[in-house]
Order: C-alpha cells, then structure tokens, then sequence
C-alpha cells in the first residue's frame, strides 16, 4: 500500500509538455472522508506550471494551472485493482488528454477530452502519493488529499504514445491466456 507517509518526491525530474503516464494500482478510497480527492501523481505542478493526475470521488481527473479540472471516464470500484494509462498531447490550446482504464477481469475503456488543458511547462520537481510531503499526515487540505491505495507500479514518458504502444504498456501487465 502507499499511505501518505510512503509518498515520494523525485527532485530535477519533470516531464514539460506531452508525457505518458502508465501505473498499475488499487483505489482504496478516500483517506480523509471530508475530502474527495485522491491525488496520485504530480508532473511539475506549480505557479503556471505542470499538472496533476487524480481521482475525485474516485473519477480520473487531470487538473492544470489553467485552472481545468478535466474528468476522464467512469468511476473507480474501490479495493479493485486497474491499469491506467495516461497520454497527454500538449498542442498549444488543442491539448488532447486520453485516459485508458483497464479494470482487473474487465475490458478497457477510453475517454479522451481536449481543449486548452496542459501548460508546456513544468516545474522541476515530481512527486507521487501526494501534493505536500509532510511525512505523516496533518490537518492541511494537501495532505488530507494523499492517494489511500497500493501501486504496482508507475512508468513515464516524456512524450504521448500512440494507442498501439498504449495497449501494448498495458498489455504487458494483462498476459494472453490460451486453453489447450
């Protein structure tokens, strides 16, 4: 599991414009049951910088210094275990976000939304599981935000991957089976 104290902060690392974002985790639901947001993975967030990867009510948001919260598919089953893939094309004021979502035992879904979203900047600063680092939690509004939940694992690009190289990430995790 990744309690907010297994948080990490990644220094001189962050990736501007388009990125790819693949991990593999299990939403377990709000830490703070006043607060809805789950917030995961921070690309170089901070004044007109960057974005950030969430879940909201367990929703896949990305928000922006553009001030967009932009909503990505269907809700998260809480305890269950999913790919997602993460694919942010930076196009000036066309951006295009897509998110994959790969249920354990399900099929995948796909939604994508564009507009003005994702600023061609970042921050030099990564950070995963939660916006503030305070080693434990407190009774700041960003550290109640912290991911609740377990991460397999979390891969970055510093570009947009095609659908093909998308399905292909997650499939690694989701092997054939074949009866004989």
């Amino acid at each position: 599991a990744l309690p907010i104290s297994a948080a990490f902060q990644v220094s001189n690392f962050s990736v501007p414009g388009s990125a790819t974002l693949v991990t593999c985790l299990r939403w377990d639901g709000r830490a703070f049951s006043s607060v809805s947001l789950s917030q995961l993975y921070f690309n170089g967030f901070g004044s007109n910088n960057g974005w950030i990867f969430y879940f909201d009510s367990g929703y896949p948001r990305v928000y922006s210094t553009h001030g967009s919260a932009t909503s990505l598919g269907a809700a998260l089953t809480i305890g269950k275990w999913y790919d997602i893939a993460l694919v942010v094309q930076e196009n000036g004021t066309s951006d295009t976000v897509t998110c994959y979502l790969w249920p354990d035992g399900g099929t995948p879904t796909k939604t994508t939304q564009t507009g003005n979203i994702i600023p061609a900047t970042a921050t030099s600063t990564t950070r995963v599981g939660c916006e503030y680092l305070y080693g434990a939690l407190s009774t700041s509004d960003n550290a109640k935000r912290g991911f609740k939940g377990a991460v397999n694992h979390l891969a970055v690009w510093n570009r947009a991957l095609s659908e093909g190289e998308v399905y292909e990430a997650l499939r690694a995790t989701h092997p054939a089976t074949f009866r004989v």
